[in-house]
């Protein structure tokens, strides 16, 4: 078991509302292991395409 601690921008789809990113987030994070601890550190907003990108900074457990 190894903790790895990760920092990924991440692109926020327009089909996920805010009271459904925390489980959305938690699914993405499950590709790089067990999320144990995660925070949103920044948040850019929408550009000319409609993007919105989230930094993120969370400590997962791999086996």
């Amino acid at each position: 078991m190894q903790l790895n601690v990760l920092t990924l921008d991440m692109e926020w789809p327009n089909n996920i509302p805010p009271r459904k990113l925390r489980q959305w987030l938690l699914q993405e994070l499950k590709m790089y292991g067990e999320p144990l601890r995660w925070a949103i550190t920044s948040i850019e907003g929408l550009s000319e395409d409609n993007s919105r990108k989230l930094n993120i900074e969370a400590v997962v457990i791999t086996r």
